[in-house]
């Protein structure tokens, strides 16, 4: 597979984020503390791995390779992690999931 020249936002090293996320930051910081946790508290244990692993930069193939489940299965579960913590992306995803842990 080739890849392409689009910026990449996720690091294993760090994490950063496009200008367009500030809305995003702005709401988060805006939202009281136990919604956040009502949020993070709507995931199955599986979910909540694969949120941990989405937070520390890892695409869907090699989440499928470290949770040895399909790389749709996958996909399907960040889908659903999007639904439930009402975010559009995996960059908000790993936001609202270490935003949520300080």
């Amino acid at each position: 597979m080739a890849r392409t020249n689009a910026p990449r936002y996720f690091s294993r090293k760090r994490l950063t984020l496009p200008v367009t996320e500030g809305d995003f930051l702005d709401q988060l910081k805006a939202e009281p503390r136990d919604g956040l946790l009502g949020r993070i508290s709507k995931l199955t244990a599986q979910e909540a791995v694969i949120l941990d692993l989405i937070m520390r930069g890892y695409c869907n193939k090699e989440i499928s390779k470290l949770l040895t489940i399909e790389v749709a299965t996958a996909k399907a579960h960040t889908s659903r992690i999007f639904k439930k913590l009402c975010v559009k992306n995996r960059v908000q995803a790993a936001v609202l999931g270490l935003w949520s842990s300080l």
